[in-house]
């Protein structure tokens, strides 16, 4: 950082002031651009419904954004069109009225943006040195009496954009005018007399600052750790409340890796309606138990999907438990690789499945299990355990290999629209499945079981038709496969 250097008997110039100014201001940018980069962030700035009326409150914040030094001059200093990353600060909060649309039925969005301010303020008349009579200073430059601005203040203009109003869940937010940032979606319904807070969403790439500094060292966790994920979420938000969502699993599972110490904790990750891209879980990353949560009432409403990959993949150890969602998986795979399963589970990993899961179309396996592998469905009491419901077909219903284990017992399992598996409803090697003590309801197509190299489908003498299929199952003896 620059530094003025005076002299003793040397006549005082104002750059002597101002100078020292401009370079602590080009230090603090390059540490803010060191840190943050020179993409806009944004900090603080929480919304919340205004305390009467129809309107918004935001809490104080800051913005940091790309700009130059001085695009004009400053004092007796020339303007500067060096590069600059400068933050605005507003220490007090704003509140932002908005208009109720008059049409019943009606809904209109407003979108809520903010804006680096530079602006020079505080006008104030100053004395000004009299050459002619030293004695008697000038009131304002030249002895005009005029003011002049005192501070070159940075803040954050806030403003909200109306959006057209149309019927309620057709109505579509504006876009971001140039040049400001996107916040915040308040959405204002006909007859409405006050906002409330599920009315406010964060807009979807609002750069709000992820984390703190305080997050570099990793916070104990103690209970249970939130995340929420929503499709008008964005990666960049903090994820740990409804209000700041995430848009995908995977970065919640990152942000959960890379921020927290979870040695005394567990996850649940809260899936608002929606389709997500498929996750990988891995406990080399994450030991800590980790739960995903969709709708349990609707779990059609909820979908996870695998493109040409995966929906759920837990490895090397993982504890995971899914429930409320619905699972597909597109693409095909020769061999035990991560590609058009459902859910994928191996290397001493454990999947335990929720009674309000959908298994909709894959294609490869709506299971696949190896390598010391473990998936199961939720225990309920003794000798009860939940079911889940099938209503896609796959290549297979269950693929148990290489020491794979999956636990399907004493459990109600529902099957909708005859799918069709054209493996196998199971297919087992080296492997065990334990079916006993369940019921299928509706039908399925295929074939039944095929279970060889010394794997394992204990049904507890269920007998040959007990699996959903329309064809025999088969039991490799020659290579120890055994059905029984």
């Amino acid at each position: 950082m620059d530094r003025t250097i005076t002299y003793v008997g040397a006549v005082p110039s104002v750059r002597d002031q101002l100078n020292p100014q401009r370079s602590t201001m080009i230090a603090l940018g390059y540490i803010l651009q060191m840190m943050l980069g020179t993409e806009t962030v944004v900090d603080g700035f929480a919304c919340t419904p205004a305390a009467s009326g129809v309107g918004i409150t935001l809490a104080p914040g800051t913005i940091t954004q790309f700009t130059v030094v001085d695009q004009s001059s400053f004092g007796t200093l020339t303007a500067d069109s060096d590069p600059l990353v400068k933050m605005g600060v507003n220490t007090e909060s704003t509140t932002l009225d908005l208009s109720v649309p008059t049409t019943a039925g009606y809904s209109q969005n407003y979108l809520v943006e903010a804006l680096f301010l530079e602006q020079d303020v505080d006008p104030l008349v100053l004395q000004f040195y009299n050459p002619a009579n030293p004695a008697q200073p000038f009131s304002g430059p030249g002895g005009g009496e005029a003011s002049v601005n005192t501070t070159r203040a940075q803040t954050v203009s806030l403003q909200v954009k109306a959006g057209v109003a149309a019927s309620a869940g057709t109505q579509a937010t504006p876009a971001v005018d140039a040049g400001w940032t996107g916040l915040y979606v308040v959405t204002v319904n006909a007859g409405a007399v006050n906002i409330v807070q599920s009315n406010i969403s964060v807009y979807p790439s609002a750069p709000f600052l992820p984390n703190k500094l305080t997050g570099l060292r990793k916070p104990v966790i103690g209970g249970t750790l939130n995340f929420y994920i929503s499709p008008l979420g964005s990666d960049l938000a903090l994820g740990t409340t409804a209000l700041t969502p995430l848009a995908t699993i995977q970065q919640a599972l990152t942000i959960a890796a890379e921020q927290y110490d979870l040695s005394a904790s567990t996850i649940t990750i809260n899936l608002a309606n929606g389709t997500y891209n498929g996750f990988s879980l891995a406990g080399t990353s994450i030991s800590t138990p980790v739960s995903i949560v969709g709708n349990l009432t609707v779990p059609g409403n909820v979908v996870i999907q695998g493109v040409n990959l995966s929906a759920v993949t837990a490895t090397k150890s993982s504890n995971l438990t899914i429930n409320g969602v619905h699972l597909t998986a597109t693409g095909t795979s020769a061999s035990y690789y991560n590609v058009g399963s459902c859910i994928v589970c191996t290397t001493d990993a454990g999947v335990l499945i929720g009674p309000q899961v959908e298994f909709g179309i894959a294609g490869t396996s709506h299971i696949d299990c190896w390598t010391g592998g473990s998936v199961s469905v939720e225990t309920l009491g003794p000798n009860e355990a939940s079911g889940y419901k099938i209503v896609g077909g796959a290549s297979q219903h269950i693929s148990c290999n290489s020491g794979g284990y999956v636990a399907i017992a004493d459990a109600p399992f529902t099957l909708t629209g005859t799918p069709n598996f054209s493996g196998a409803f199971i297919v087992c090697s080296n492997g065990l499945v334990a079916a006993y003590g369940s019921t299928f309801t509706g039908a399925a197509t295929g074939t039944r079981y095929s279970v060889s190299l010394g794997g394992v489908i204990d049904t507890a003498g269920g007998g040959p038709n007990y699996l959903p299929g329309s064809v025999a199952g088969y039991a490799d003896t020659a290579t120890c496969g055994v059905y029984a």
